[in-house]
């Protein structure tokens, strides 16, 4: 068996995605600003990582090992012979990879792209126009009536 410490700053070890909190794992950086595109787990826990250490446990047997804070500290990597846990509550990161990219990645759905009305405001001045002369041509009948 092996133990491989998580290097990320204890303060910056959980964080929030679409509502779940997640616990922040890598075996080689201390600050996870400085990754681009994480890699997340889903069983047994919630665990986002770098990819660097993601394919380092890539079809690893393991274990993650949490402080009395529930923060991530660890992971215990083991050998097929040596492992003791329940597959069903310990599985290897490959089960997981599948499973979790269902639940993370969202489609959205396309937006259909509309035409943009194209305005003529030549015509529509001329529109404008004729209505105008119809009111007073319709205003000068109706003077003409009344006298």
């Amino acid at each position: 068996m092996t133990t491989v410490l998580n290097l990320i700053d204890k303060d910056k070890r959980f964080a929030k995605h679409s509502g779940r909190e997640y616990n922040v794992f890598s075996r080689t950086l201390r600050n996870p600003s400085n990754i681009e595109k994480w890699v997340g787990l889903a069983r047994p826990n919630w665990v986002l990582m770098d990819p660097e250490s993601y394919w380092s446990l890539r079809g690893e047997r393991i274990e993650w090992i949490f402080d009395d804070e529930n923060s991530l500290t660890g992971v215990k990597v083991h050998q097929n012979e040596e492992y003791k846990g329940e597959s069903k509550t310990q599985p290897d990161i490959e089960e997981m990879e599948e499973e979790v990219a269902s639940k993370i990645v969202e489609e959205r759905p396309t937006i259909e792209k509309r035409e943009t009305p194209q305005i003529d405001a030549e015509q529509i001045e001329e529109e404008h126009t004729q209505k105008e002369d119809e009111v007073r041509e319709i205003s000068n009948t109706v003077d003409e009536l009344e006298l």
